[in-house]
């Protein structure tokens, strides 16, 4: 998978367990959106495929392994 908009909902489905169980403390759904762009950058660097000796794992949105 070379779209990683997944990540958003990823993090996103975290942080909504994350506060059920502390009492609704957390990020809203924009502030979760801005924390994961921080990061896309990195996701599409490092999953290009262009740098040696890399190995990649592709995942569905269920995490599941595509092969």
């Amino acid at each position: 998978m070379d779209d990683y908009s997944i990540v958003y909902a990823w993090r996103l489905e975290q942080e909504v367990w994350m506060k059920k169980l502390n009492g609704g403390r957390g990020m809203t759904d924009e502030q979760v959106k801005a924390f994961v762009d921080r990061y896309m950058p990195a996701y599409a660097l490092y999953g290009s495929g262009t740098t040696a000796h890399q190995v990649r794992l592709l995942l569905d949105q269920n995490r599941h392994l595509v092969l």
